[in-house]
């Protein structure tokens, strides 16, 4: 067993750096091959080689699937390709089937140039580094000595790197490599495809790398006259002395075996032709002026369409002209005034309303106590007929709760079970029927199984697993949706909010609120985190006109109608009582206990609160002008558009009076600012335009329940 996963099963190789194996993963069950540096090898080439092929990330090169160190022998471990090495395919001598060549050279040039894009130079690209998978796609392999272009290398200049029989004319000479040397690489190995022989064949390495220098190549019709005209080409043309000869990069290459670039053997050479390059600063300057007078009138023939195709009179008759009449059908007669309506706090759908009551009918009797509550006496005195309900347990099927606690929790294993302990002694006295939903937020620890448990023994208990860690708002969200009370609690499953606060909540929901917001007036958090927060809660209130000491208090009371269709992502769990205040409900703060933590560890930073200032922003714009953005894009473009105005004014004047203005800088920055100012002016009408568009599919019900409070008839 090797660094505790991987079982070595057979080596299948070895070199004078690394050796490879054939290995299993004994945690995922598959076959991988490890290459484990040799203890005399350089590890910096290893880790080069690391580094290289984690950049990449492509079909036809080598995949990386993990990078160690073993005993103070780093390895690295790669997908198997049981299909073999190109070198192992030429060996029996001969060319390849055209078709086969074919397929092979278009797969390594799609390699090539995944990796030339990436900045990355193969240096040493052979047959025996191209693998086939089980499904026979070639790989590149083995970037080994691979370079990124343009970075200084471990390698001194004029030493050389890679293998002579396929090492270009610059790489012979002690040049630097570049995309254009793996193209010569490419060339050679195609032009041994083609033949079934190398393009010089002699047992010097001195005269060899001569020859590549200074002699031409056989040409492959030469060889084998019945060659592919467009692969012999591509062949030919990449394997050119000069660099500049050749086709530059991987791309090319692609382009040429593909037909979109039309190959040239012999001497001319593929041209490139630079792009003319324009005048940006005209085009630019027109565009800035151009596209908000486009929208502009755009938005105006559209209104004036609109307005016309509204008030076009029918066309009238005339004389000599037969009209088709028909007998119109008696107007239908009026709908009867709807039924008068009692007082109800938060109107919803009697669709909805009904429902729910019809739900809460089969809950157990409540005790009768002094002072009635709105949500127990709402309980009491549902008498609607009974409806068929789901039942999810068996023989204990789960009453209608009136309280749901939502427990985001994210690895909190041996907390969860403690605080339904503390949940239920703060909840079971007062009669009330209650849940708890605990959301598991992509925990890596036992806690989902600690849940599991804890949901076949309470009958009162939900689960809902995400699939990942997304975040407390994710979170939340998904809580909220699933929880079924007409009073929902929020508690963080770290056990720093004491769940004996919950009845007090409560009460304080009783006297008219809407949301109850947790004070930890006394927090036991790090002297760092106490300061920080007193200046994001400072900061948010001040902004958002809401005064509150605890924005971020896990421990929190709504009423239902605070959470249904609040869209929570990101990061604006943080500003659930701020999105209730823009949303018209009422909020108060209550001082809580706050407990010191005893399980797991905080995952919080001060990058937190980065994000949550920048959160705040659009909770601000939200809140505030989502309903009339022309107000801040329009008043900004007005001021911008203003003060351009006026610089052009006043070079207009100056102008007048002999001075030369063509090169002050004031000039640029008059057009500019009148420029944005239209710009931000049209991006506050076209927001006005989706805002009506919105408002007019949103139906006449959703409006009045997300705006009106009570209703007397």
């Amino acid at each position: 067993m090797f660094a505790g996963r991987y079982r070595l099963d057979q080596q299948l190789g070895a070199g004078s750096m690394a050796e490879v194996w054939l290995a299993t993963d004994t945690q995922l069950g598959r076959p991988v091959a490890l290459k484990l540096l040799r203890a005399d090898a350089d590890p910096m080439r290893f880790e080069r080689e690391a580094q290289a092929v984690a950049s990449l990330s492509h079909p036809n090169v080598c995949r990386l699937y993990d990078y160690g160190s073993e005993g103070g022998r780093p390895f690295m471990v790669f997908e198997h390709l049981p299909g073999g090495t190109l070198e192992e395919r030429m060996g029996e001598g001969g060319p390849l089937p055209d078709a086969e060549t074919g397929t092979i050279a278009a797969e390594v040039a799609a390699g090539l140039a995944h990796a030339h894009e990436h900045g990355l130079i193969h240096r040493d690209l052979k047959p025996a580094n191209i693998l086939f998978d089980e499904e026979g796609r070639a790989k590149v392999s083995d970037f080994g000595i691979a370079r990124m272009s343009g970075v200084d290398t471990l390698t001194e200049a004029g030493t050389l790197i890679g293998t002579a029989e396929y090492m270009s004319p610059e790489q012979a000479s002690g040049e630097a490599a570049t995309p254009a040397s793996d193209v010569y690489a490419f060339g050679v190995i195609l032009y041994r495809m083609l033949t079934g022989r190398l393009p010089f064949e002699t047992p010097n390495a001195v005269d060899l790398l001569r020859r590549q220098l200074y002699e031409a190549p056989p040409a492959i019709h030469a060889l084998r006259p019945n060659a592919p005209t467009t692969l012999a080409a591509v062949a030919e043309e990449s394997m050119a002395k000069s660099p500049a000869d050749r086709p530059p990069d991987g791309r090319t290459l692609v382009g040429l075996l593909s037909g979109t670039i039309v190959p040239v053997a012999g001497d001319a050479a593929t041209q490139v032709i630079p792009r003319p390059r324009s005048d940006r600063r005209s085009w630019l300057l027109a565009l800035l002026i151009g596209v908000p007078l486009l929208i502009l009138a755009g938005i105006a023939v559209a209104l004036i369409a609109t307005d016309n195709g509204s008030n076009t009179p029918a066309p009238a008759s005339t004389p000599g002209t037969t009209i088709p009449t028909t007998t119109a059908a008696p107007p239908p007669p009026p709908p009867p005034p709807p039924p008068p309506r009692r007082l109800l706090r938060h109107h919803r759908p009697l669709r909805l309303r009904r429902r729910r009551l019809s739900r809460l009918h089969h809950l157990r009797p409540c005790h009768p106590r002094p002072r009635r509550h709105h949500y127990r006496h709402r309980l009491r005195h549902s008498r609607l007929p009974r409806s068929p309900r789901r039942l999810r347990r068996s023989d204990a099927a789960r009453l209608r709760a009136v309280i749901s606690v939502v427990v985001p929790v994210h690895d909190e294993e041996r907390s969860v079970a403690l605080l339904y302990e503390e949940l239920e002694a703060a909840l079971q006295p007062g009669g009330e029927p209650w849940e708890a939903v605990f959301v598991d937020d992509g925990s890596l620890d036992g806690t989902f199984a600690a849940l599991t448990r804890l949901h076949a023994r309470t009958p009162n208990t939900k689960v809902v697993r995400l699939r990942r860690n997304f975040g407390k708002s994710a979170a939340l969200a998904a809580g909220f949706a699933h929880a079924e009370g007409e009073i929902v609690v929020t508690i963080d499953g770290d056990l720093q909010d004491d769940p004996s606060e919950i009845p007090r909540l409560l009460a304080k929901l009783d006297e008219g609120f809407d949301l109850v917001s947790g004070w930890k007036a006394h927090r036991r958090d790090p002297l760092r985190r106490r300061v920080v927060s007193r200046i994001f809660n400072a900061v948010t209130g001040r902004v958002s006109g809401l005064r509150l000491h605890d924005m971020n208090c896990g421990l929190k009371a709504y009423r239902a109608e605070v959470v249904q269709g609040m869209a929570l992502y990101g990061e604006l769990h943080r500003f659930i009582p701020v999105l209730a205040h823009y949303r018209g409900f009422r909020v108060a703060e209550l001082s809580v206990n706050h407990r010191p933590r005893t399980h797991g560890s905080s995952r919080y930073g001060l990058e937190r609160y980065l994000r949550g200032f920048l959160d705040l922003l659009t909770v601000t714009f939200m809140g505030r002008y989502r309903h009339r953005p022309l107000h801040l894009f329009g008043g900004l473009g007005f001021f911008l558009g203003a003060v351009g105005t006026a610089i052009l004014v006043y070079l207009t004047v100056l102008k007048a009076t002999g001075h030369a203005i063509g090169q002050r800088p004031l000039l640029t920055l008059g057009v500019l600012l009148v420029v944005v100012g239209l710009q931000f002016f049209s991006l506050g009408l076209l927001s006005e335009m989706v805002t009506s568009h919105h408002e007019e599919r949103s139906g006449a019900a959703d409006r009045e329940r997300a705006l009106v409070d009570e209703i007397l008839n």
